[in-house]
């Protein structure tokens, strides 16, 4: 008999470092694979590294009518002629796309993964289609993958899936690669230098903050606090690590601050944070919403004690006072309190820096990719 045959969908390039190990896995397990998503290096890496065929659908992450229905076309004429088993879709148009494309050919397994609802910062008509896009996403799946629990929970309790149709794999996440972090500690510029080329002082403690200057980051949230409580504490440093999106613009006054205020350092997109990450004494990301905090996680296995929100996503990445500490959504004065706590408790910060570690190894990529093939064998 052939190999049972899998095809993986996300729509960017981008996206594609979030499947490493999981077509050499599948592989283990007596798959076939293939992947489709837009042209780029990654996904011309992962063919090459994991054996991977790759189909290129220049998929657009806004709706544009012409180019969706066109990519909605060639997928139907590649899983036709693939006649894969399993279609695993992941990101918005790649999974609405790929679901329907699924469908229309046939495909007796469609498994939606769901990266977190993007309806969760948006407002009128944008909300609405994006609401719509989910249902019917959702509808069309035979499974839903969610990436952390309270993702789970909030597509239950609005109405996309049920919970018999829908699981997370182990804790949650698509996979933190441990490995790879690790490795990059030891690669890029040391410590020594980025407080060189930064004028970080060896006295000083660091509040960190690694991803996408963006409002729904909590970005404005972080800046305001780091402002009022620097004030009296002059040896108090945050570091941001990330670009700015003109897409989703933060206000003027955060971004004056970020230029401006003598004590932020913004080094702009870095490749490999690891080096980063280990300059900082605390982390922190108050997100509004998550499909799940991967970052906080790489810096808790980094042995960096982490604040976050119980936002969706975020509040299944930390573990309260174990190895952080999780506020409510927007609210200034508990983020406040939340970093003097550390300041003022060196006790503190070390017993959550200590454990960061071990609660980082629960979502170590391997164990995902393995719970998600030992799924695949189970509809197999």
């Amino acid at each position: 008999m052939s190999k049972r045959k899998i095809i993986t969908t996300v729509t960017s390039d981008g996206s594609v470092i979030f499947l490493e190990g999981h077509f050499a896995c599948a592989h283990a397990s007596g798959f076939d694979t293939v992947l489709i998503c837009q042209a780029g290096p990654n996904s011309q890496n992962i063919s090459v590294s994991e054996k991977t065929k790759f189909k290129e659908v220049p998929f657009s992450r806004e709706i544009n009518v012409g180019n969706d229905l066109a990519c909605l076309i060639s997928l139907i004429s590649i899983f036709r002629r693939e006649k894969p088993y399993i279609v695993n879709a992941g990101t918005p148009k790649a999974s609405l796309l790929s679901m329907l494309a699924a469908w229309v050919s046939c495909v007796p397994h469609r498994i939606y993964t769901q990266h977190g609802f993007r309806h969760e910062s948006l407002n009128g008509l944008s909300r609405t289609i994006q609401i719509a896009m989910e249902l019917v996403t959702c509808r069309l799946a035979t499974h839903v993958i969610c990436v952390s629990p309270s993702v789970r929970q909030l597509g239950v309790s609005s109405g996309f899936f049920s919970e018999s149709k829908s699981r997370v794999l182990g804790m949650g996440s698509c996979g933190v690669s441990l490995g790879k972090l690790k490795n990059g500690t030891t690669q890029g510029p040391s410590c020594e230098v980025i407080k060189s080329s930064t004028g970080i002082q060896s006295s000083d403690f660091v509040i960190g903050f690694v991803g996408r200057l963006i409002p729904r980051k909590g970005i404005e949230e972080l800046v305001s606090v780091f402002v009022e409580i620097s004030e009296s504490r002059p040896n108090l440093k945050l570091l941001l690590v990330g670009g700015v999106e003109k897409a989703q613009p933060i206000s003027e006054w955060c971004m004056d601050m970020i230029h401006n205020h003598e004590n932020i350092v913004h080094v702009g997109y870095q490749s490999n944070v690891a080096p980063y990450m280990q300059v900082m004494n605390v982390f922190c990301m108050p997100s509004h919403w998550e499909g799940f905090g991967n970052t906080l996680v790489e810096a808790a296995y980094l042995g960096v004690p982490v604040i976050t929100t119980n936002g969706t996503g975020s509040c299944d990445a930390v573990k309260d006072d174990y190895n952080g500490s999780i506020v409510p959504v927007g609210d200034e004065v508990a983020l406040k309190d939340s970093i003097i706590r550390y300041l003022d408790n060196p006790d503190v910060l070390k017993r959550h820096a200590d454990n960061g570690p071990h609660w980082a190894s629960r979502f170590d990529r391997e164990l995902i990719n393995n719970e998600l093939v030992g799924f695949y064998k189970s509809l197999a």
